[in-house]
């Protein structure tokens, strides 16, 4: 079974008619909505995004003849509880305590401040702004079986990631990911990880 794995870097967007981000590059492309500083590792990837919403701005323009293919995200619910969780967590709760953040507890006390509400509000806004560009789609619960799911499991690799993998197998959808952990097989990873893209090069070179 063969490594699919492209460079961000030389992948145009327009490549493929939807792609599945992982939440992180979601969170990326979220912060730096909020003019939040962009760590250099993430700056592909928040790119990548802006250019695919760049494309879907075109629509219904006199210049949307001239592409092809007007990229979509593709997102289910377990894709969505994974930003709102992470997102609430470790950027609007660090921001909120600062040095203080080790010392709280999301429920107890960040839940309760006046903060949360805020940007859990700012955060629900950013996300339907983009609304155009999403297509939701099912989370095949019944046709993705847990246990062949577990059985990919291991210690480096978490029940979402091996679930994402095996409910786009086959589907010709890409995984646009910064997660070294998306070490998987016969399935379009879209990434510049170091880790990732050397698998690709071993493969090459073999």
């Amino acid at each position: 079974m063969p490594f699919r794995i492209h460079d961000i870097q030389h992948t145009a967007p327009g490549s493929f008619p939807q792609y599945f981000l992982d939440a992180n590059v979601w969170i990326a492309a979220l912060k730096s909505m909020r003019n939040a500083s962009t760590p250099s590792q993430d700056t592909t990837y928040v790119n990548f995004f802006d250019s695919i919403v760049q494309i879907n701005a075109w629509i219904g323009t006199k210049h949307e003849k001239k592409f092809n293919v007007f990229p979509k995200f593709v997102m289910n619910s377990m894709l969505v509880s994974e930003i709102f969780n992470a997102y609430m967590r470790n950027v609007s709760m660090k921001a909120f305590y600062g040095p203080n953040y080790a010392s709280k507890e999301f429920k107890r006390d960040y839940r309760k401040s006046s903060d949360y509400e805020v940007q859990l509000s700012l955060l629900v806004a950013d996300l339907k702004s983009y609304q155009d560009c999403i297509n939701i789609v099912n989370d095949m619960c019944r046709e993705v079986d847990p246990f062949s799911v577990l059985g990919s499991m291991n210690n480096t690799v978490d029940f979402n990631d091996a679930y994402y993998c095996h409910y786009l197998y086959d589907q010709k959808i890409p995984i646009v990911t910064n997660d070294g952990d998306f070490a998987f097989q016969d399935i379009d990873i879209i990434t510049s990880n170091p880790k990732l893209l050397s698998l690709m090069k071993a493969q090459v070179r073999s």
